[in-house]
């Protein structure tokens, strides 16, 4: 979710922390398979998963603010650029 507010930007995240959830891939509720940080770290442990998200977000958008080259410059283009092809900007939703 994106919004302004003022000259603000704000921006909601979902994130599937310990369970990904069956999406189906066929018929009116059709969607992308989907993941959770769980299968990606070791050990198990939700709260530092979640820590070193926010960290690595914290990073990023400061990196962002200053101007400065991301510390994984380059690897998000081609997320961006599914995303772009797939979304209606500016349709307003309420």
């Amino acid at each position: 979710m994106i919004e302004m507010e003022g000259d603000a930007l704000l921006v909601g995240v979902g994130v599937n922390v310990m369970y990904a959830p069956v999406i189906p891939t066929e018929g009116s509720n059709v969607g992308r398979e989907s993941a959770c940080i769980g299968e990606y770290v070791t050990p198990r442990d939700p709260d530092a998963a979640i820590r070193g998200l926010g960290e690595e977000i914290a990073l990023e958008l400061g990196a962002w603010f200053e101007g400065l080259p991301s510390a994984e410059a380059g690897e998000g283009d081609g997320v961006v650029r599914e995303f772009s092809e797939q979304v209606e900007f500016g349709v307003r939703i309420r």
